[in-house]
């Protein structure tokens, strides 16, 4: 058998092993079906064969990867797109947990699976590769470490034995394939089964992997579901999580303490969607990375980062420290421009602008945020929002708008409302110009007419929560936050409802917030500016207008005053203004149920704060319809790319030369090159010459520094003295050579490159 013969199998067994021990661990932890696995295997297998047979042709070596890629490019275009579309969402939906999509595309995702790994392998059994094999298994066993799927690393055996076999050729250059391919195979399974099932612990080298794995998991593949912030944590919700309003039971156990010149507002939970009865979000919550760059302009979109010059309030510093068990969510202020995090909390944020850790929150952890904090009413905040109008995104603002200004269909129809809250919203906001002032009005007409108490008796489900508080005009937080949305939408301002908590500071600066600072509050869209905090909520018992009788449901007395979870409106808030009081559409008495559509069955009863999250906050980044197309065509183009810069690395003058095995074939790889550099010239040696003669004619063209005519004198005593090259005369070949490449120009170099990567090359013999 001649030795290209033997390389040819060698080549092949070593790509199918290597790739096998690729694939077979990787469609284990996918979960993909059986027909996947026979599908991906049989693709591995016709691969390497066919990149085998060609790998010891260097003429034609380039042939199977590019009718490889031209094969995956028709059936790309005939319709293997969708499919891989299809593939790809699978994959998606399994690595968040739902693995069920992978059964109806198994047969597609085993190719698109052993098609690009088996194009690796291959790359990767070539001469000088050994190491990157290596780094192949290992990447692989941190996939299955990082899955934690011990079960699968015996189908690492193959890729195991292949690229240790890979490595140890390079190192024993003529060693045949069968006496070390059998012994490091039955090696790298000895090395499997003794690992004992459950595993050796040495408890330092666990925690420390551990705390690696979770490391790696927290910036890369955090797609768990997380525990979200509500104020049901804190006793807001005693009908439940799907209804608002009833008495409250509110703890007043320590959360957290806070370091703050002012009172700050501290956001837990930003939802969007009212339906009659509750908030919920609908954003999409996908997940970004706060300290990757990847997404830093995402993040100045979201929390309003790119104002114009000199109409942002100086941003001030706020330190919050965890007394208690709490949920992922970070408490911190709304346009927050840089933060900070202490231990191994690594924070992500989402559409809604949340920011959130990838574990819930424990005592002790602690965190830092720089923001401006500026809230509707302040002195500045007119004019500041005044200043940002011209600069508004027309584009930016009609997004808003979509999300933040639906209201439930059941609030037009004037027989399932008990107050139209349009023409409320008009009503309050007339006269008022621009955004701003009608944001404002609507705050003021809730703090001067609708009475903050605790004392309030339990909702009737079948009324809309929204219109029931504007006939009694009394109720807590959550109460005035959801009617100050609900009017803004109605009065054409994209808001969104707000909870988390109101931190006031001491004269040590220092606020001491317990559950009692549990609060809800509207944040309102301004063009140019971006989102602006206003608190609706008056203090405990204020009202400047007269109270109107409370529905005909039995209540108990007012209990004695209690300390207040929502404080005072600041003190510069401006004069009230009086507006009238609306009353009950329809004459329609307040003793009757509302014609509202009945609540969802087995509605929820004063139930824990959901351990999960929106199933769409695992998704990723939002990405277009045919985002799956261009990611295809970006993975080919980078394959072509890899395959490419590989062939030209490979077939080097300095990679070629250390491989030779001897001086003359070192020799022999200068003078090639040097023969190749002089055709990519144009010079080309004439059948009536000899090399001595042609070489010496060329040193009066100039064309490189060093004389040609040395390595043709050499050459002849080469060739036709029988002398072997001395590695001086080796040197003296490679200097010439480098020191005529660096005398060409771009185009001349980058022919050279073409025709020694593509096998054209110029005999310098004949």
């Amino acid at each position: 058998m001649s030795p290209r013969v033997r390389e040819t199998i060698a080549r092949t067994v070593l790509t199918l092993l290597l790739s096998l021990g690729l694939v077979l661990p990787l469609m284990g932890v996918l979960q993909l079906p059986a027909s996947g696995w026979v599908t991906g295997c049989v693709c591995a297998a016709v691969l390497s064969l066919a990149l085998g047979a060609f790998s010891q042709m260097p003429k034609v070596s380039w042939i199977p990867p590019v009718a490889a890629l031209v094969a995956a490019g028709v059936w790309l275009a005939a319709g293997g797109a969708e499919q891989a579309g299809e593939v790809l969402r699978a994959l998606t939906l399994r690595l968040n947990g739902v693995p069920g999509g992978l059964s109806y595309v198994a047969v597609p995702a085993g190719l698109l699976l052993a098609f690009p790994l088996t194009l690796l392998a291959f790359a990767f059994t070539g001469r000088r590769t050994g190491v990157f094999a290596l780094l192949a298994v290992i990447l692989a066993l941190m996939v299955l470490w990082l899955g934690q799927r011990g079960d699968l690393i015996p189908l690492l055996i193959p890729a195991g034995a292949a690229a240790l076999t890979v490595y140890a050729r390079e190192r024993s250059e003529g060693t045949p394939l069968y006496r070390i391919l059998p012994v490091l195979l039955a090696a790298t399974a000895l090395a499997a089964v003794l690992v004992p099932a459950s595993g050796v612990t040495i408890p330092p080298l666990k925690e420390a992997a551990d705390n690696l794995r979770q490391t790696i998991l927290d910036y890369f593949f955090f797609t768990e579901p997380r525990n979200i912030f509500t104020l049901a944590s804190e006793g807001y919700y005693p009908q439940g999580l799907n209804q608002l309003g009833g008495k409250p039971d509110i703890s007043d156990h320590e959360v957290m303490t806070v370091e703050t010149d002012r009172a700050v507002y501290l956001r837990g939970v930003v939802l969007n969607t009212y339906d009659g009865h509750a908030w919920h979000d609908t954003t999409g919550g996908r997940r970004y990375l706060w300290v990757s760059a990847r997404w830093r302009s995402e993040r100045e979109r979201l929390f309003d980062e790119n104002l114009p010059a000199g109409t942002e309030l100086p941003a001030q510093t706020v330190r919050i420290t965890l007394e208690t068990d709490s949920a992922s969510s970070l408490f911190v202020p709304q346009r927050v421009r840089s933060l900070s995090v202490s231990g191994n909390l690594v924070p992500y944020f989402n559409n809604a602008s949340e920011i959130f850790a990838t574990r819930d929150q424990a005592p002790g952890d602690s965190y830092s945020a720089t923001a401006p904090l500026l809230t509707g009413g302040e002195s500045d905040a007119a004019e500041i929002v005044s200043a940002c109008e011209p600069l508004g995104d027309p584009a930016r603002d009609a997004e808003v708008a979509a999300l933040y200004t639906v209201l439930p269909d059941h609030l037009r129809d004037p027989n399932a409302v008990e107050i139209d809250v349009y023409a409320l919203a008009r009503e309050i906001t007339s006269g008022k110009e621009t955004p701003y002032d009608k944001a404002l009005a609507i705050r003021d007409w809730l703090r001067a007419d609708c009475r903050y108490t605790l004392n309030v008796a339990p909702h009737n489900p079948n009324r809309d929560f929204v219109t029931a508080f504007l006939v009694s005009r009394e109720g807590y937080c959550t109460y005035f936050a959801t009617a100050m949305t609900v009017l803004c939408r109605a009065a054409g301002l994209p808001a969104r409802y707000v909870e988390g908590y109101l931190a006031e500071p001491g004269t040590d600066g220092i606020a001491y917030v317990t559950g009692l600072n549990g609060h809800a509050w509207t944040e309102v869209w301004f063009s140019g500016y971006g989102w602006l905090t206003f608190d609706a909520t008056p203090s405990e018992g204020e009202s400047s207008g007269v109270p109107p009788q409370m529905p005909q449901t039995p209540q108990a007395p007012e209990p004695t005053p209690t300390p207040t979870p929502t404080p005072p409106p600041p003190e510069n808030a401006p004069e009230n203004e009086p507006t009238p009081t609306p009353t009950p559409r329809n004459n329609q008495s307040e003793d009757e149920p509302e014609q509202t559509p009945p609540p969802p069955e087995d509605e929820p009863e004063d139930e824990p704060p959901e351990n999960e999250d929106d199933p769409q906050d695992q998704a990723g980044p939002e990405l277009p319809s045919d985002w799956w197309k261009w990611l295809l065509l970006v993975l080919l183009i980078l394959l072509v790319i890899a395959l490419v810069v590989m062939r030209f690395v490979w077939t080097s003058p300095s990679h070629r030369a250390k491989k030779a095995k001897d001086e003359r074939g070192r020799w022999q790889v200068w003078m090639q090159a040097v023969a190749d550099a002089l055709a990519a010239l144009g010079e080309h040696r004439a059948s009536d010459q000899t090399l001595a003669q042609w070489l010496a004619g060329l040193d009066a063209k100039r064309l490189s520094p060093a004389p040609l005519a040395p390595l043709g004198e050499c050459a002849a005593l080469v060739f036709y003295g029988g002398n072997d090259p001395m590695p001086e005369e080796t040197a003296m070949t490679e200097q010439a050579f480098r020191q005529l490449f660096a005398s060409m120009k771009r185009g001349s170099r980058m022919r050279f490159r073409m025709h020694r990567a593509f096998g054209r090359k110029h005999d310098f013999t004949k």
